[in-house]
């Protein structure tokens, strides 16, 4: 029952409004045509007027200020960092340096003492004085309504007393309707007629007051800031003056004996090392008794390599071209060479290793088989001279 008494009420201020809304829209385009009065007030229309500036004012100051103090905080941000890389680059050995790094945190104080102080002292009374703003902006959009109510209350009062036939309960009630709009009208006005100059008057008072912080506090700061430049001044001047002195001079004379080291590289190193002969296979045959006689067990009068030693490891790009094989000569001595009969008759007997053995006794075993090895060689020579 009551949910249903609530949606009623809820239903008839809907209706109440909606119809109102009607009605004042009505008014509004009769008196836009010139098919009713409306009511003038310059004074009135004036203070709305310096409302208006004032609050278009207001909220440009609010803008600016608000990107100055973002602006300050910026700032605020690089000079610090700026100080802190200066202050890495004034190296512990430097006069001042602890003096310095204090200059910095000084300076960094007095950024934030003036980002608060223009915060409390700026930022929060500006945000109080543009709430003051909405609210008087509602009085004087109510007062519109208002007036709309009062001239459609009067106009249709007089339409009712020029009419002949009107009832006295029609016309009584159109004459409250028109006493309650007309009320509500001046009601509206005179607070407004008193509030708009109040308002639009005190603007001065408190821009004087926001110009007043903000010269006060800027002046404080740079003042501050310039007794610590100056400070910074003169401390540049004497590290300056140490400098040019040679105070902080690195050059160093070059000493009498004292002569350059010349170092080589590694791979010159190892290519003058001595290279030692690598075994090859069949070099030395005739040592190794690969002719098949008998005497093969004397070795060759040349020396053989050792085959344990080693060459030094190498690169692909430090190896050289292997060197040519040495051989034994073919070429047989004069008094190793056999004679063979001038006698044609005589018959040709072929020299054994026999023969040569007992030919040449004392003789070493690696001549019979060089002789052996010549013999064989030229049997076609020989047959021809039997021949």
């Amino acid at each position: 029952m009551a949910e249903s008494q609530g949606g009623a009420g809820k239903a008839k201020k809907i209706l109440t409004f909606t119809s109102k809304r009607a009605k004042r829209v009505q008014e509004k385009m009769m008196q836009k045509f010139g098919y009713a009065d409306s009511t003038k007030d310059e004074v009135y229309d004036e203070f709305v007027a310096n409302f208006n500036k004032q609050q278009n004012a207001a909220n440009k100051l609010q803008k600016d200020l608000s990107k100055y103090m973002n602006a300050l905080r910026t700032l605020s941000y690089m000079t610090r960092s700026l100080s802190s890389t200066l202050n890495e680059l004034y190296e512990p050995e430097w006069s001042g340096h602890d003096q310095y790094k204090d200059i910095g945190e000084q300076r960094h104080l007095l950024w934030e003492d003036l980002i608060g102080k223009l915060t409390s002292k700026m930022v929060e009374p500006l945000n109080s004085y543009m709430s003051r703003f909405s609210e008087v902006k509602s009085r004087v959009s109510k007062r519109e309504r208002k007036i709309v109510d009062y001239d459609r209350s009067r106009r249709e009062l007089e339409n009712l007393k020029t009419k002949q036939k009107v009832t006295e309960q029609k016309l009584h009630h159109s004459e409250e309707a028109y006493a309650h709009a007309k009320q509500l009208y001046d009601e509206l006005t005179d607070d407004l007629y008193e509030e708009l100059p109040t308002f639009y008057d005190s603007r001065i008072q408190f821009y004087a007051s926001v110009f007043q912080t903000l010269a006060s506090t800027e002046h404080h700061f740079h003042t501050e800031v310039a007794k610590l430049d100056e400070s910074l001044a003169l401390m540049m001047d004497g590290l300056a003056s140490e400098a040019a002195t040679g105070t902080y001079s690195t050059k160093k004379e070059r000493g009498v004996d004292s002569a350059p080291v010349l170092t080589s590289r590694p791979e010159l190193l190892d290519e003058d090392e001595p290279e030692t002969e690598t075994p090859i296979d069949g070099e030395n045959h005739f040592a190794s008794g690969g002719n098949g006689g008998e005497g093969g067990s004397e070795t060759s009068s040349e020396p053989s390599t050792p085959s344990s030693t080693k060459s030094p490891s190498r690169t692909a790009s430090d190896r050289r071209p292997p060197k040519p094989i040495r051989t034994p000569s073919t070429e047989v001595h004069a008094s190793h060479r056999v004679k063979l009969p001038s006698n044609d008759d005589q018959p040709y007997e072929p020299v054994t290793t026999k023969a040569v053995e007992a030919g040449t006794t004392g003789e070493s075993s690696s001549s019979a088989a060089v002789l052996l090895a010549g013999e064989t060689g030229s049997d076609d020579d020989i047959g021809d001279k039997t021949e």
